[in-house]
């Protein structure tokens, strides 16, 4: 069932690929900021909620990053921003690899096989 949601989320980046960019680090950084709107507070919430769900989603075909069971999502957001701001020349990425950046950096999965498999240790 997951390769299938694999497929077809590959499938449809393929197809769409503006729906995989849509969102950059510049806006993602705007949206999080500690003086907007609620609007813009809920965006930012929105897309690393959903972020960590895809990713979840996706974590069979090998992890990046172990996030403690315990983290929140203002944690995330913390992380996340704190990323952002000090990698201010790559604002113009897509704004979920910079999430998975930040993440990755933090909560660094372990190797094995020579480092051709990352995995969560249990």
């Amino acid at each position: 069932m997951v390769q299938l949601a694999m497929r077809a989320f590959l499938f449809l980046i393929l197809i769409f690929p503006t729906f995989s960019f849509g969102v950059t680090g510049k806006e993602l950084l705007s949206d999080c900021s500690t003086d907007v709107s609620t609007y813009a507070r809920g965006a930012c919430s929105g897309y690393l909620k959903g972020t960590m769900t895809t990713y979840d989603l996706f974590i069979g075909t090998g992890a990046y990053f172990c996030p403690p069971a315990n983290l929140t999502m203002l944690e995330v957001e913390r992380i996340v921003v704190t990323f952002l701001e000090q990698n201010l020349d790559y604002l113009h990425l897509p704004a979920s690899s910079m999430v998975l950046n930040a993440l990755t950096l933090k909560f660094p999965a372990s190797e094995r096989d020579g480092g051709f498999t990352k995995f969560c240790p249990e």
